[in-house]
Order: structure tokens, then sequence, then C-alpha cells
């Protein structure tokens, strides 16, 4: 065996274990259903996903993965364009790209007989690939007050210092309202196209997809996601995760949302306000 090759065996032994079995990438490349009943969270970010990533990684039948390589961020933002032209071709396009960027993750969760489950959001665009790739996988919609949302893309530099995190964000092709947006307006806008984008998939898979709101995290709804996707994790173990946190924003130059002054809260209902009723958000 050649070194590149046994140091590539070592890597993916080490992510899913020993395999169990054999399939080549062309055989997979043929018949993607062979995955175990994949599960894709589907989100705008900075709303737990790193949370259920460590939460998930309990059932040791699984293998989760918050941030794989690639991550197709940019891929992400492409297939955001494409969603907006409509056109059904382009779903071609994004199974091509999937399976290039998931090869091998997809490869050895078959090959160790594990449940794959991925949390990264920049995946949510390519939804109804993934929907008809995978005819058993499910769908978990994780959520956020979108003044929460907000204040961290704000904390975080986006569209403005942060010029690597803004090149993973989707924008609007409507240049006359983009041009004039303030900050707080384009991110507010990503909120509310990436959850109007999920609502309309979820609309057409309502049987496959899982709806969280993790702003108010509730243990009841916890226990019947766990049990929407068939994982074996205790109930214990559930009750302690939620006194967890993970990836806490931990600067702030700008006020957590009870803070904001009525203008800003204005623009936030302004381009918020409907799906925030929806989920049921005082803004």
């Amino acid at each position: 065996m050649k070194i590149n090759q046994f140091i590539n065996h070592i890597y993916w032994f080490s992510q899913f274990g020993r395999p169990k079995r054999k399939i080549s990438s062309e055989e997979l490349f043929v018949n993607p259903s062979l995955v175990k009943e994949p599960v894709f969270f589907l989100s705008t970010g900075r709303c737990g996903t790193e949370w259920f990533t460590h939460l998930l990684s309990k059932d040791k039948n699984t293998a989760v993965f918050h941030d794989p390589t690639p991550n197709l961020s940019t891929q992400n933002r492409f297939m955001h364009k494409l969603s907006v032209l409509g056109d059904k071709n382009n779903l071609e396009i994004a199974k091509n790209l999937l399976f290039a960027g998931r090869e091998q993750y997809l490869r050895y969760a078959y090959k160790s007989e594990k449940s794959y489950v991925e949390t990264n959001n920049h995946i949510t665009f390519f939804a109804f690939a993934l929907a008809e790739l995978f005819p058993k996988a499910k769908f978990v919609h994780l959520y956020r007050h979108p003044g929460d949302f907000v204040t961290s893309g704000l904390n975080r530099g986006w569209f403005e210092s942060n010029e690597t995190a803004t090149a993973k964000l989707i924008t609007s092709d409507n240049e006359k309202d983009w041009g004039n947006y303030t900050t707080l307006e384009k991110i507010a806008w990503v909120w509310n196209e990436t959850n109007s984008f999920i609502e309309s998939f979820k609309n057409q898979y309502p049987n496959r997809s899982f709806s969280y709101d993790f702003t108010h995290r509730d243990y009841n709804n916890l226990v019947k996601l766990i049990d929407f996707l068939g994982l074996n994790i205790p109930q214990k173990t559930l009750k302690k995760a939620l006194s967890i946190k993970k990836n806490v924003q931990k600067s702030h130059t700008f006020p957590s949302y009870p803070n904001w002054d009525d203008s800003d809260r204005k623009k936030l209902q302004t381009i918020c306000g409907e799906l925030s009723s929806k989920y049921q958000y005082q803004l």
C-alpha cells in the first residue's frame, strides 16, 4: 500500500472506525440510497449546530460532522442563486457537486455501517438534491430568534470587517434594495431568506422533516426529535445537554436583542416579521 493511501486509510478509520464491508465510489454513485438513513440539518448557522453535533455524537452508531471538508459554503451560495431561478435541471448540478464533496464521508458511513449526520449549515440550499439522492434521508430544520441571529452576525463583522465569513453568506439579487440595506438589514434578510427556503422544502417533504426551535430548546420536543431520527441517546443525557452551551459568542460590540433601540427593532420587524410570527417570536 502506498504511503498516501495508508495515511488516507488511517484518517478515515479515525473518523468512522473499522470498516465492516466494502463499496467503491462508482457503486455508491450509481446507488447512493445504500447509505443508511442519513440526516441533514438545514439552518442559517449560528443556531446550535455545534451543540447538536456534540449531543448526537453520544450515539456511537452515528458519525456526526459539523464542518466536513470541503464545507461547500461557496457552492451553497451558488445553489441559492440557482434556486432563485427555479430551474429544476439545477438538481443534477447539485447532485454532482454534493457527491464530489461528500463521496468519502458517505462511502465510509456505508462501510462502517454508521448513520451519517451532517449539521453543517452550508448544505441548506442543497436540500432538494439531498432529498432526491437519498430517499430515506431525514432533515432537521434548526432555527433561532432573528434578533439573536442578527446580533451574532453583527458581532462577527458580517458584511463589514469579516470578509472570510461574509464570502460564505447568501446575498440578494435585488441590487437596489440590497444597496440601501444597513448591515443589520442584510443579516436579517439572510435569516428570512434561508428560513423561507427551508419552509418551502418542508412543505414538499413534511414527513421527512422535523423543526426545532433552538432559542427555547424545549426538552419534550428534543425527545421527539431524537425519536424521529431513530437515535439511541438516554433521556438523562438529553436533560444534561440542555444546560451545556457550545460555540458561544465571546466578544460583544453590538448589544443583545432586548437592548436594541426601537429603530433597529422596526427594521427587523419589516424583514422578518411574518416568519417570526409563524415561529411565535416576539419582535
